[in-house]
């Protein structure tokens, strides 16, 4: 493998990786919101009917 298609695929993997991580921040960030409003609707609910 010559050093300049290294540094091709070494290139494309960064970028899917950048791709990748972004993903998976926004995932976590929308999990954690819809898990914490779940959690409140839960309490909602609990509460009225309580």
């Amino acid at each position: 493998m010559t050093r300049v298609g290294f540094r091709d695929s070494f290139a494309a993997f960064g970028e899917h990786l950048h791709t990748f991580l972004i993903f998976a921040v926004l995932l976590n960030s929308a999990l954690t919101i819809f898990l914490t409003r779940g959690k409140d609707d839960l309490k909602r609910c609990a509460f009225s009917k309580g």
